[in-house]
């Protein structure tokens, strides 16, 4: 007689079904241990709450209002082939950076000694890159650059502007940077020399900003104010006062938008950021990505000053015949983040500080390794490497607390930029 074979499967089945209940448990332990261990695991990037602390790096950031005092860690500037671009001496670079449409070459626009600002092309961000020459034949600096039906727009601001001409009596409207004005001009090419003056934006003066650090966003916009085509040309600029403002602009973006000083509005004050206080300056904003609009600008100081104690020609880290004063570490600039769910404010630091009311704002870049003071940055996307954070910097050597002596001036430096689970940027060196 054969003996009754479900009762031979029933056990079989009995171990077979426990087997695999324990290798489940053990799968399942071994990944709550991975997962808990693992640097840097994080959720899908879909997911995007609104608020949080997440980031790649666990924690806050250090940025303590008084200076940044955190230990995170950088990574250097993606590698570059040839000259990196830069001054020769201490003016800082205020990188602006465009991809021409119709051959794909890179064009970087920057502040320049003699301030008729520079031009360098590269068919890659990884370089060569060649110097043009000057970008302009006048006065320019903190070059802000875009394109619009085929027609490219830079916004800079020329210093020393006669306000008293047009009956401003305020004594400081003559004082340097705050007698400062935005230009716009505009070229098909790009090229040097190319550029056609269309005139200054005529932003009223006012103590509580300076008129300089522009940089143009264009949103969608279903507004009875908006363009044609559904969109708004909004502008940020201001530099150390009382911090960051945004204001409209017409349709194209060679004027200020009517009524347009009523639609002002106050984006970022920090005044604690660094000694002396209420040191922010040159806005970029990005967006909106997933909702969000993204301000970045730049907290410290940007550059060194003359040391009056030090010899001729014996200056801390300066070019020959300079005598520079480097500031700390935590008061040097460094690149700082707010975002909103709107370009007109409301933006607050990834531990929830409002970054007009609460002096908030959260660090994505610092001085590390031989990288000082990087700032007057920008976000841009590229075809090649993707989304990158761009920026200046200074080659420092923190052993003498001075700049590197046989690399001078500023330097253009760029890092992959990402975002974390919550949706908060990060550089990145991968």
């Amino acid at each position: 007689m054969i003996p009754p074979r479900p009762l031979l499967w029933s056990r079989r089945k009995k171990w077979l079904l426990g087997g695999l209940a324990g290798l489940c448990i053990v799968g399942l332990i071994l990944g709550l241990s991975i997962g808990l261990t693992r640097p840097g695991s994080t959720q899908s990037d879909n997911t995007d709450p609104d608020s949080g602390t997440g980031n790649n790096n666990t924690g806050d950031d250090g940025y303590t209002g008084d200076g940044y005092t955190g230990a995170l860690q950088y990574p250097n500037p993606e590698s570059i082939t040839g000259i990196i671009p830069h001054n020769r001496n201490y003016i800082t670079l205020d990188p602006a950076l465009i991809r021409r449409r119709s051959d794909r070459r890179l064009f970087l626009l920057t502040t320049a000694p003699g301030k008729r600002g520079a031009t360098w092309t590269a068919d890659s961000l990884r370089g060569p890159w060649t110097l043009q020459g000057d970008t302009l034949a006048e006065q320019g600096g903190a070059p802000d650059v875009h394109v619009l039906n085929a027609t490219h727009y830079l916004m800079l601001h020329n210093q020393h502007f006669p306000y008293d001409t047009i009956g401003v009596t305020h004594p400081e409207a003559t004082v340097p940077w705050h007698d400062a004005s935005i230009v716009v001009h505009t070229s098909r090419t790009l090229e040097p020399g190319s550029w056609v003056r269309q005139g200054r934006l005529e932003i009223t003066w006012a103590a509580r900003y300076n008129i300089l650090d522009a940089a143009l966003i264009t949103v969608e916009d279903s507004s009875p104010t908006a363009t044609e085509g559904g969109q708004r040309h909004l502008l940020t600029f201001g530099s150390y006062q009382e911090g960051l403002f945004q204001i409209p602009l017409a349709d194209p973006p060679l004027a200020l938008a009517p009524n347009a000083m009523q639609q002002i509005t106050h984006l970022e004050r920090n005044a604690s950021a660094v000694s002396p206080r209420g040191q922010t300056e040159a806005g970029f904003m990005y967006g909106p990505r997933k909702g969000w609009y993204y301000l970045f600008f730049s907290s410290g100081r940007c550059c060194p000053r003359p040391d009056p104690d030090a010899p001729k020609g014996r200056g801390r880290g300066g070019a020959p015949g300079q005598n520079m004063l480097w500031m700390r570490d935590d008061n040097a600039y460094r690149v700082v983040v707010c975002r909103s769910r709107r370009p007109r404010g409301g933006f607050v630091d990834r531990l929830g500080r409002d970054c007009l009311t609460e002096d908030g704002g959260s660090v994505v870049l610092a001085s590390h390794d031989a990288v000082f003071a990087p700032g007057g940055q920008g976000v841009f996307e590229d075809e090649v490497e993707g989304l990158v954070l761009y920026y200046h910097y200074i080659y420092y050597d923190k052993t003498l607390g001075a700049a590197d002596s046989s690399r001078t001036g500023f330097f253009f430096g760029w890092n992959k930029l990402r975002f974390d689970q919550r949706g908060w940027p990060y550089v990145d060196g991968a």
